[in-house]
């Protein structure tokens, strides 16, 4: 009579190994198994090798191996339970596997979180603030400068006065005009500049532009009655300096220097014009010299330049009177 010997696995052999050993008695591949089971290949390959490491949570993992072990004819049960024992696990129902399985059991986890995976991401989130701040740089560089008139409000009004202070704000970085004089502008933006005005409407233009160009412009309207003592000197004895500016065809920006003190710097409208008296020297800085006409003691003497040209340091003394 013939006996056959039937190899009873060892209690020390490797949950794996069983596996393993059980699969190739059926003769399945690892595809095949993956085909019953819905679990990845990778996954069986690591239950397998008894690298239970590199698999998901051990909630999971228990899932796993209970398919594995009814796709090979084991006792699920018993297979899971000895899982449990190595991973040193609290022992449960079968119930209580089933219930920590994922919802879907057939889905695995599409993304794995890795320090190459995190390192991409970071990578297109700097990617992506760099490129909206280049678009906000671009956007704000090409679009035209802000401008707010702070004074005088409103900008139409009627004045008995031939002074006019203007102040407002633009962008940092913009140039500011008045009827196309550049005037000055800090770094925050903010200007302030007197302008002188003529009798009648006047018609003020501020404009600013920035490095790319593109301007805002706001236009200020100031109807002056200006008393009769303001336009007309009635002085007939000059003693010292009496120099008189008067603007024409443009707006002048001009700067006064009597007797070592600026006491006048500003826009000078087209129409306008001023007398300034000194007992030394009068100096004139002028930035459009073709439209600044001067006499000096009742003496015309002509224009101080070209068209647009810009002269300083135009000094008049006593000595050129006596």
């Amino acid at each position: 009579m013939k006996f056959k010997i039937k190899k009873i696995p060892s209690l020390n052999m490797p949950i794996g190994k069983r596996l393993q050993r059980a699969r190739k008695r059926k003769k399945l591949s690892l595809e095949e198994v993956e085909e019953t089971t819905k679990v990845k290949k990778s996954y069986l390959e690591n239950i397998e090798r008894n690298n239970f490491n590199d698999l998901p949570s051990d909630v999971y993992t228990k899932g796993f191996i209970w398919r594995f072990a009814e796709a090979v004819g084991l006792n699920p049960k018993e297979i899971v339970d000895l899982f449990k024992q190595e991973r040193g696990l609290e022992n449960g129902t079968q119930a209580e596997i089933a219930s920590g399985l994922p919802p879907k059991a057939v889905s695995y986890p599409k993304v794995m979180v890795t320090p190459k995976l995190l390192a991409t991401i970071t990578a297109i989130l700097l990617f992506l603030g760099f490129s909206v701040y280049i678009f906000t740089q671009v956007s704000n560089f090409a679009k035209a400068p802000g401008l707010e008139i702070i004074k005088p409000k409103p900008l139409e009004f009627t004045s008995q006065s031939s002074g006019l202070n203007i102040e407002g704000k633009t962008d940092p970085g913009a140039s500011v005009f008045i009827n196309d004089q550049p005037i000055g502008v800090d770094l925050a933006g903010d200007f302030s500049e007197e302008v002188r005005l003529a009798d009648g409407i006047n018609e003020i233009k501020v404009s600013s532009k920035n490095k790319a160009g593109k301007k805002t412009i706001k236009i200020i309207t100031a109807s002056v009655k200006l008393p009769p003592i303001v336009q007309k000197t009635t002085a007939n004895k000059i003693s010292g300096l009496v120099l008189l500016v008067e603007i024409s065809p443009n707006p002048v920006w001009l700067s006064v220097e009597i007797d070592g003190k600026t006491i006048f710097q500003g826009v000078m409208l087209k129409g306008t014009s001023q007398e300034f008296r000194a007992e030394r020297e009068i100096i004139v800085n002028t930035g459009n010299a073709g439209s600044t006409h001067i006499k000096l003691n009742g003496k015309d003497q002509g224009k101080l330049g070209n068209d647009g040209e810009v002269k300083r340091g135009i000094k008049y003394t006593q000595d050129m009177v006596e």
